[in-house]
């Protein structure tokens, strides 16, 4: 076949198919910022909800720059080797008091069954000679477990807030802040799911109402330890609450519906079923824990702090004046304008 008669290419059509897709890229840029101008314009026109939208573009934009999904499955999994030697100094203690009968009231109340429960049921047994050894191991390795946990929160709290990496320093209050927290939790779940069982709805929802405010009361000495920009207290709030609420919400989900699923997936899947469903439930706990510290850092850069709000009031103004160190511990000097010079400062 002489070279003429060969088929060949069409650089008309490519051309043509390359300017249409072209034309499609631009219309849909075109698309893409006549809608970020009608946001803008609808914020413009409600200055109330401007507010509203720039702390959610800012949460947005701190939780991706921390690491967020990262450092709450690294939570996730600290929690998770914490609860082992934890329930370990649990079983050991309450084998020395000889009240084993409290212990299986316990995980009974848990709906804990199959292989979990079968496991359960051979710590249990063992003498007081084995207990005593038990809790001793049991609470060594329950410290050392809070002392990698309390790292990772103080990462995740570093990371929300913006400081140096060399800010993210372990102490003695950290570690002892922490394992008393996840202790707490441990200890509120079992009590909220015994007060389900032996009573009824009203006494529930206040069951409910008191774990949010001791999850939070309990994550906000937690976040206090940890490494911020700001020695305000009061700039803490916000994370404690959501955590305290959030948390409350998950425990409800944990004890009174999850339950009958982790009974059958211990039936059915053994030990591999119920380690889903820890792990799962253990990282939105991590999630929660690392969203609340960006949630205090960005309402503390934008909007400032509840403490200055108080210190506002009448006759409660004149402190900062009298008490310089009063006003240096609140931070009363802080302005939301001026959040971004205060986290350039950290981060040099």
């Amino acid at each position: 076949m002489a070279d003429s008669e060969r088929p060949q290419p069409n650089p008309t059509g490519e051309t043509e198919e390359k300017g249409t897709t072209d034309r499609l890229i631009e219309r849909g840029r075109e698309q893409l910022d006549a809608g970020a101008r009608r946001v803008e314009q609808w914020a413009a026109g409600n200055p109330g909800r401007r507010g509203a939208l720039d702390l959610a573009m800012g949460l947005n934009d701190r939780d991706r720059d921390s690491l967020a999904s990262v450092l709450g499955s690294a939570i996730a999994m600290r929690l998770f080797l914490f609860a082992v030697p934890f329930m370990l100094t649990v079983v050991g203690l309450i084998q020395i008091l000889g009240a084993t009968g409290l212990v299986r009231s316990a995980f009974s109340g848990a709906r804990i069954e199959g292989a979990a429960a079968a496991e359960i049921e051979k710590a249990i047994q063992v003498s007081r000679t084995s207990g005593t050894w038990l809790f001793l191991s049991g609470l060594v390795l329950t410290m050392w477990a809070g002392r990698s946990l309390a790292r990772v929160i103080a990462a995740a709290s570093t990371a929300a807030w913006r400081l140096p990496g060399r800010s993210a320093k372990t102490t003695v209050r950290q570690i002892l802040t922490t394992t008393a927290l996840v202790s707490s939790l441990i200890v509120v779940g079992w009590v909220i799911n015994r007060v389900h069982d032996a009573s009824g709805p009203a006494v529930t929802s206040g069951a409910f109402l008191l774990a949010a405010a001791t999850y939070g009361t309990l994550w906000f000495f937690v976040s206090l330890a940890m490494p911020r920009s700001t020695t305000d207290p009061g700039a803490l709030i916000p994370g404690s609450v959501v955590f305290g609420v959030s948390l409350a919400g998950l425990s409800w989900f944990m004890h009174y519906y999850l339950p009958g699923k982790v009974a059958r997936a211990s039936a059915t899947m053994g030990s591999l079923g119920v380690a889903v469903a820890t792990l799962g439930y253990l990282f939105l706990i991590g999630r929660i824990a690392v969203g609340s510290f960006g949630l205090n850092a960005v309402v503390w850069e934008q909007h400032g702090s509840i403490s200055s709000v108080v210190f506002d009031l009448p006759g409660v103004r004149v402190l900062p004046r009298r008490f310089p160190k009063l006003r240096d511990y609140f931070d009363l000097e802080h302005r939301p304008d001026a959040a971004s010079d205060v986290a350039g400062n950290d981060d040099h």
